[in-house]
């Protein structure tokens, strides 16, 4: 009998269980449905210690030794890890998926790694506490003196790219991207218009939309300026005009006809 993981969603045919279904305030009742763990989750069991943490983190496919701290900042942000779980009580009783994971939204995924940089930010003071170095903050050893999506000058680490994708014509450019916008490109998977968007976006805390626009959006390669603050030639974001209601074009149409009325009253 094969059932959804518990954690991960995918079917499973392992360690096979039939549960109470949930509701979201915790209330078991109604229909029974079958879960199961399958071999991939049979690490992040829930009675485990930081359980939904280190899901969390193998959801942003980071390092699970980490979760003591990512739960740390998970907490401050007020993230609770567990809607992660494929069998969190909004979703209990749902169909197995194909992608590991694949339930979880992008909303929640977004806001995990913004709590996760705060992580890395936590290691890096932690270990200058320890005595050990940490990592200082350095410009890219060659190439452009820039991270090539938002122009920052200096960074705790670099990803070394070659890509023809961020700049006009066949060339390729060998740079770098920040550790800032490496974690965007980790979720993206390819350099491209999309990343770019999501770079900018995440930078400046708002939610990508496909609606959403931003004048002078390019990265910094494909700009003349000197490596500086993240972004700081784009002049911001907004949303499309929303279209005018029925109650708008009913007042449009009043006051032309009340106007067509003032014109036609003067007439001899």
């Amino acid at each position: 009998m094969s059932a959804p993981c518990r954690l991960c969603g995918v079917a499973t045919d392992r360690a096979v269980e039939t549960v109470e279904k949930q509701s979201p305030s915790g209330l078991r009742g109604g229909p029974a449905y079958e879960v199961g763990t399958c071999a991939e989750c049979e690490g992040l069991l829930p009675a485990e210690p930081g359980a939904a943490v280190r899901a969390a983190l193998r959801v942003l496919g980071k390092d699970e030794g980490d979760w003591r701290l990512a739960a740390e900042a998970f907490d401050k942000e007020g993230i609770d890890a567990a809607y992660v779980l494929h069998d969190a009580a909004a979703r209990n009783g749902r169909a197995a998926q194909r992608k590991p994971w694949g339930h979880v939204e992008k909303a929640l995924k977004a806001d995990l790694r913004a709590a996760y940089v705060k992580v890395l930010d936590a290691k890096v003071h932690r270990a200058a506490g320890c005595g050990r170095r940490a990592p200082a903050a350095a410009p890219p050893g060659h190439g452009p003196r820039g991270c090539l999506l938002c122009g920052v000058g200096v960074s705790a680490a670099w990803r070394s790219v070659t890509t023809g994708a961020l700049t006009r014509g066949p060339g390729l450019v060998s740079g770098h991207l920040c550790a800032t916008c490496s974690e965007v490109h980790d979720e993206v998977g390819a350099i491209g218009a999309t990343l770019v968007e999501r770079a900018a976006l995440s930078h400046a805390g708002v939610p990508w939309s496909e609606e959403m626009t931003a004048p002078g959006l390019k990265p910094w390669v494909a700009t003349s300026l000197e490596p500086g603050e993240p972004w700081a030639w784009v002049g911001g974001f907004r949303l499309p005009e929303p279209p005018p209601t029925v109650e708008d074009l009913a007042a449009k149409v009043a006051a032309l006809a009340a106007a067509v009325a003032a014109l036609e009253a003067r007439l001899p």
